[in-house]
């Protein structure tokens, strides 16, 4: 089903969240409120879809906090010029669908995964692209 997302301000810029993001305290622990993660920005739900218009072909890359490279992709969502971010294996996918003005669909599927590292369960997000 198609998603309306939140357009949030920063500075000069707006922004949309396309994965939910959690608000953390200062030493990095999720914040629980009422049993429940206490959410940041509100990203596309399971199974949910939003369509953009690129205003460039690709993202411009930019440093991620020791994460690799990120990209910030400028697009109209909504009649209104946003940007959202996309790491780097996502934009591989995202570059090669369309130019300038062409659509975009985005989704996003949840899914339990086992971190490689810790082993843990966690909860991925993942987001895939086609041309709308």
């Amino acid at each position: 089903m198609e998603q309306k997302l939140e357009v949030t301000t920063n500075g000069q810029y707006k922004n949309i969240g396309l994965k939910t993001t959690y608000e953390r305290d200062n030493q990095g622990n999720l914040i629980i409120e009422n049993g429940e993660k206490k959410v940041k920005v509100a990203g596309i739900e399971d199974g949910n879809y939003i369509i953009v218009t690129k205003k460039f072909a690709e993202g411009k890359a930019c440093p991620d906090k020791g994460y690799g490279i990120s990209y910030i992709c400028a697009v109209e969502y909504e009649g209104e010029d946003v940007g959202f971010f996309l790491k780097d294996y996502e934009h591989d996918t995202y570059k090669d669908l369309g130019g300038v003005g062409d659509k975009v669909k985005i989704s996003l599927k949840k899914e339990m995964k086992t971190n490689k590292k810790t082993g843990a369960v966690i909860e991925a997000q993942t987001l895939s692209f086609e041309q709308a």
